[in-house]
């Protein structure tokens, strides 16, 4: 028995549990769901300005990146120039070389005489020569010719010493320069090289950035299409009921986004087409062709077909008697019976009916009677 009641026990608090959880699950209501989503919508937008921020300043980074690369083509560049200038001076110093290797040739040529000359004397040195001497006439020309001799073989090793010296040193000068410019060309290569590859990686992150912009721009879309459902759902539920549609007076929006000025204002005026004075009921706004109209605020559709002089005309409930009229469009976006949100394109600017040109004419009326238009929008 015993048993059993602990089993009832557990059965009910199950049963307790779930009628808990479902009434937790219903207990949300379409406003708090459109708060919800309105808060998710912000967190969405701060996400995507904060992806904005970051390609902003990986783009600057990138600017610099490519600033740094050109300088770096142009010492390349001026290296290679440069090295082209050593080539240059290396094949003018071989032939600098060819014309010192002539000259040592040369002066072979004549140390090889002065040798044909001592053989002519045999094997006898210099003091022998001169013991030899048969008069004292050939004893100075003896004299003289080893003297000349002696001068010639100083002055061609000299010179043949001085020869070798500075082509050696010709040599080591321009390998130095040639390797010392290789090496710098290195240098210079591998920082262009780390900077292409800064480059690439910087490219490569921007562009997973621009995929996630695409990304959150796709779910804020979304998620303003769900706010925009949620909110028709609550007027919906206004409608018949004498409830306000939540609009505020002096933040509805602008009708015309892409012109912010009037060109014809509320009051009387002389009218464009008929040249007299009548009372003009609204404003009119001034447009090419087919720009979009939006709803200035939620409501509901109760008129879209064409009006007399106002042509293709609309007009929406905005609830607590306020209604909002749109003339000359050239066509519609919604149809009689619609439920509409703020900024909901609902028709296209044109100049049917009773126009001089592509215009909307809007007006503001309370509970039927215009009132002027100005004071009631944002712009």
């Amino acid at each position: 028995m015993r048993d059993v009641k602990k089993k009832l026990v557990c059965v009910l608090l199950v049963i307790v549990f779930l009628v808990s959880s479902t009434l937790g699950v219903v207990a949300e209501t379409n406003q708090e769901k459109l708060e919800r989503i309105k808060s998710d919508i912000a967190i969405t937008q701060s996400k995507i300005d904060q992806l904005k921020g970051n390609i902003n300043a990986l783009t600057a980074e990138a600017k610099k990146i490519d600033n740094a690369i050109d300088k770096l083509e142009a010492q390349i560049a001026d290296i290679n120039a440069q090295i082209k200038q050593t080539q240059i001076d290396l094949e003018k110093t071989i032939q600098e070389l060819k014309i010192a290797e002539d000259k040592r040739i040369e002066h072979k040529k004549v140390a090889d005489e002065r040798i044909q000359i001592m053989y002519m004397y045999g094997n006898m040195d210099y003091a022998q020569i001169l013991f030899s001497s048969e008069s004292i006439a050939d004893l100075i020309s003896r004299i003289d010719a080893i003297k000349i001799l002696m001068d010639f073989d100083k002055d061609i090793f000299e010179e043949l010493l001085r020869i070798e010296n500075e082509i050696a040193e010709k040599k080591q000068k321009i390998e130095e320069d040639k390797q010392a410019l290789e090496a710098y060309r290195q240098d210079i290569k591998n920082a262009y090289d780390a900077q292409v590859a800064i480059r690439a990686e910087k490219e490569k992150l921007m562009q997973q950035m621009y995929n996630d912009k695409g990304t959150l721009e796709k779910i804020l879309a979304q998620e303003q299409a769900d706010a925009a459902a949620i909110q028709r759902l609550i007027i919906a539920e206004s409608v018949g009921t004498n409830k306000d549609y939540q609009n505020v007076k002096g933040k509805y929006m602008w009708p015309v986004p892409s012109c912010l000025w009037i060109s014809s204002d509320y009051g009387y005026r002389i009218h464009p087409v008929y040249g007299i004075r009548r009372f003009h009921a609204g404003i009119d706004i001034p447009g090419s062709m087919g720009a979009k109209i939006v709803a200035p605020g939620n409501g509901v559709v109760i008129l879209a077909r064409s009006f007399g002089g106002y042509g293709n005309c609309i007009i929406i409930d905005m609830g607590g008697g306020v209604t909002m009229v749109f003339g000359h469009l050239s066509s519609y976006a919604v149809s009689q019976g619609d439920i509409v949100v703020m900024g909901q394109v609902i028709g296209y600017i044109g100049s049917t009916g009773v126009s001089t040109g592509p215009h909307l004419h809007f007006e503001v009326r309370v509970n039927g009677s215009p009132v002027d238009p100005n004071g009631w929008t944002l712009r």
